[in-house]
């Protein structure tokens, strides 16, 4: 990577880590959206890798109850764990055509999904189905783009959590789904030597860009916010699927 491609990188994670400073998801979405428009997204998809999971590290840890989010959502992190490593394998045979459709159309319904759906409340008895079925949705998805929010977050909305239990899921199920994600594109040759090195200084801006994101949390009006950024997401979503088309 030339130093101009460093530099537009640590921009893009500090723009998408207030993003999720504020709004408690999006990183990824953010990221690889913009970099895809300059970067390979298969190397775009590598470097959102460290600001991913330690950005998520610092959500869950600043959420606390972290033993009892770590019970309550197990069926669907170890779900999300066992379906995520051949979601990353399968990545490997798509043509770059494909992957950019496949994220282009992952960014878009995790944009709309947040725009314009609600999902129907889901009964406690069936909420660990629930989480095993998303939790594989996201695994297959995240494997193949690194973009596992948009499951979790209509789970978490079925299941009616409120905004601090939304917070605390989402940064502990993102962060133990980076971790499987990371040990498969290192066994694969990809997270290694100067990619591994540049996406975990990757990570510096885009914590800083956290920080930032949880002052705006309190001083903006979030819905506004949130609205500016899906719209976004829209647009960038439809820009990499036209590439894919292209």
């Amino acid at each position: 990577m030339t130093p101009f491609e460093i530099a537009f990188c640590a921009v893009v994670f500090l723009i998408a880590g207030i993003a999720k400073g504020t709004l408690g998801i999006g990183l990824p979405t953010i990221a690889i959206g913009l970099m895809s428009q300059m970067l390979d997204p298969r190397l775009a998809v590598t470097l959102v890798l460290g600001p991913l999971l330690l950005t998520n590290v610092q959500q869950m840890l600043r959420g606390g109850h972290i033993a009892r989010t770590f019970l309550r959502y197990a069926p669907f992190w170890l779900t999300l764990a066992v379906t995520i490593v051949p979601g990353a394998s399968f990545a490997r045979s798509l043509s770059t055509q494909n992957l950019l459709l496949i994220m282009g159309v992952s960014i878009i319904v995790f944009t709309l999904s947040r725009l314009v759906f609600t999902p129907p409340p889901l009964p406690v008895h069936l909420r660990t189905g629930g989480q095993i079925v998303a939790g594989a949705a996201s695994g297959l998805i995240g494997g193949v783009t690194a973009i596992w929010g948009p499951p979790i977050m209509i789970y978490l909305i079925a299941a009616r959590a409120d905004k601090e239990e939304f917070v605390r899921a989402t940064g502990m199920l993102l962060a133990l789904g980076a971790i499987p994600l990371a040990a498969a594109y290192a066994w694969q040759g990809e997270f290694r030597g100067a990619r591994a090195w540049i996406s975990l200084a990757l990570a510096l801006p885009a914590v800083l860009g956290f920080l930032i994101g949880e002052r705006f949390r309190a001083r903006l009006d979030p819905a506004r916010f949130r609205t500016a950024v899906l719209v976004m997401f829209l647009i960038m979503g439809a820009n990499i699927l036209r590439l894919g088309v292209a």
